[in-house]
């Protein structure tokens, strides 16, 4: 007989923005368990929207899926309340993210930490549809166990079309009951990987950036623990969220500085002390 722990619980998030009176607005919401959505202050022009956690998850055997259709020209920043920990399972759990982002839109999916506790058996896929100039900046932050513990089983997979071309497809794999891992950790507690796509920078690469064939670059750091790679994560995530931002104003609105600075604040990096 089944036990609750290895019963599947499924769900679906789905969230739908479009751009109507020169702003953009969630006109669509739907789902509530184990996430929900609260819309928040956001810089003009976007939306700006949290996931929270309702039900405790990442459980053994979840399917969780997160649905977004964003309209062209419109803009939606989606982040998480807090971090979110994948937890002992007997069975793998899911959770995906596939969002589609018309001409001129612009995304970026700033969640906070995944956790993995030891144990955990987690699979997670985020696949990103872009049209004709729209961008996307997609984070994965990673702790690999919680305190004094080994980290569980992960496969990631970013994926991400532009104009229906292949611009990225990228996956790690974290499995400490092999050597095999696709991802080598050197004894790092904690990685970031900051992937912008759709818009090339013109600058000085920074370090660990991967410059993209297509437009795009990823960028990626580890750490002997959260803290630190939140401090490289600092260093770079503003430079990324300003181009993201730069290309959405300049397509309706000349640059000004108040534009510019609005968008690193709500970025939420702005004050942080860069090491």
């Amino acid at each position: 007989m089944a036990t609750s722990a290895t019963i599947s619980r499924e769900a679906t998030l789905a969230l739908h923005v479009e751009h109507t009176g020169g702003r953009s607005v969630l006109t669509r919401c739907s789902g509530h368990v184990p996430l929900a959505s609260r819309i928040l202050p956001a810089a003009p022009g976007r939306v700006r929207v949290a996931l929270v956690q309702t039900a405790a998850s990442i459980l053994s055997g979840d399917r969780i899926a997160i649905e977004v259709d964003i309209g062209p020209g419109a803009a939606l920043e989606l982040t998480t309340t807090s971090a979110t920990v994948a937890y002992p399972a007997q069975s793998q759990a899911s959770q995906s993210l596939a969002c589609n982002v018309g001409a001129g839109g612009r995304f970026a999916w700033l969640p906070e930490p995944l956790v993995l506790a030891e144990g955990c058996d987690l699979s997670t896929r985020i696949e990103i549809q872009l049209a004709t100039d729209a961008v996307a900046l997609a984070r994965e932050f990673v702790v690999l166990g919680r305190h004094g513990e080994s980290p569980g089983r992960c496969e990631s997979v970013l994926s991400c079309e532009l104009d229906g071309v292949p611009l990225l497809r990228d996956s790690i794999v974290i499995d400490p009951s092999t050597c095999g891992s696709r991802l080598q950790l050197d004894g790092a507690r904690a990685f970031v990987s900051l992937a912008l796509l759709g818009r090339r920078r013109r600058a000085t690469p920074l370090p660990g950036e991967l410059d993209l064939a297509g437009l795009g670059h990823v960028c990626r750091a580890l750490g002997r623990d959260a803290a630190t790679v939140s401090r490289r994560l600092a260093a770079v995530e503003p430079l990324y969220a300003a181009e993201l931002w730069r290309a959405a104003v300049a397509s309706t609105a000349p640059l000004t500085t108040e534009t510019l600075a609005a968008a690193v604040l709500s970025s939420g990096l702005a004050g942080r002390r860069i090491d």
